[in-house]
């Protein structure tokens, strides 16, 4: 009879102690990035440095992005100028014939 119990207290024991591992583990894990996190909080002064040099980023990359744009567009001018020449016979679209080509009057 002492054997019995002996084993159903041992069972009962495992079961309380992984059940508390179960829930107490994730429990634990959240409680130490919360405070990982919060010992990692920057000063109000090098939050506004860091917005500072992201905002002077972005003006870069707008700067550039206008660039590229201007020379795509520049791009596309000339291949639809070159297309328009090769496709009608024309120097632009809309424009008159070209002088001097093969079989023109």
């Amino acid at each position: 009879m002492i054997v019995l119990e002996l084993t159903v207290l041992l069972i009962v024991g495992v079961v309380v102690v992984v059940g508390m591992t179960k829930v107490a583990g994730p429990i634990a894990s959240a409680y130490g990035e919360r405070l990982r996190i919060g010992s990692n909080q920057a000063s109000p002064a090098k939050l506004r440095e860091k917005i500072e040099l992201l905002e002077a980023e972005v003006s870069g990359l707008r700067e550039e992005v206008k660039q590229l744009r201007e020379t795509a567009e520049f791009a596309t001018r000339l291949l639809e100028a070159s297309a328009g020449g090769e496709a009608g016979g024309r120097d632009e679209p809309g424009g008159e014939l070209r002088q001097g080509r093969p079989g023109s009057a």
